[in-house]
Parts: C-alpha cells; structure tokens; sequence
C-alpha cells in the first residue's frame, strides 16, 4: 500500500491502513525518539511517544501535508518534537541539552 493510499484509508477510518503505517514507519520513528529520551526516559517513553502520533495522525490526518514532506520525514519529525516534549516534562527543567537529545546525527 502506497502512503498516498494508506492515508487515504485513515480518513475513511479504515484500521488496516493506520496499521500498514504503524508496521512500516515505527522502526524509522523509535531510534529518532530514543535518541532523545535515552538519558532519561524509558522505553515506555519512547513508545508512548510514538504511540501519539500515529494517534494524532488517526485523528487528523489532514495534519500531513504529502505536498511538503515525505511521510517518513514528517512522522520523524513529530515523533521528534513529541519525545523533546516529554524530555523536557521527565528533567523538570524545561530545556533540552544542546549537546545531546536535539542533535541529529
């Protein structure tokens, strides 16, 4: 299934194609995640994040613009922000480290 079709099925609300997403992208979205929470948070972190965005993406999927991004880019990128969020609610304080969870490499 392509990812034009894929997401086409979720806003018909078909399940198989939010699973289609989830088996093929979240072996791209859990190393982006863990990079960021590895120092901190635990796996269940790192999988609750990943779990919210395909969420979001179930709830909204108008959200992902197929024009700007590719779809694995885009979950990456969401699953990114979402595990910096959570990084920043397990510190306390707010900010991620420069040197560590937002560098990308």
């Amino acid at each position: 299934m392509t990812d034009t079709a894929a997401i086409a099925g979720i806003k018909d609300h078909k399940e198989g194609s939010v699973n289609e997403i989830i088996i093929k992208y979240s072996k791209y979205m859990w190393p982006v995640a863990y990079a960021v929470l590895k120092n901190i948070g635990s796996e269940q972190d790192v999988e609750h994040c990943i779990a919210e965005i395909f969420v979001d993406l179930w709830e909204e999927p108008d959200q992902y613009d197929p024009q700007s991004d590719s779809l694995q880019d885009w979950l990456c990128t969401k699953v990114r922000s979402r595990a910096m969020e959570r990084y920043r609610v397990l510190s306390g304080s707010g900010a991620v480290p420069l040197d560590g969870p937002m560098m990308m490499g």
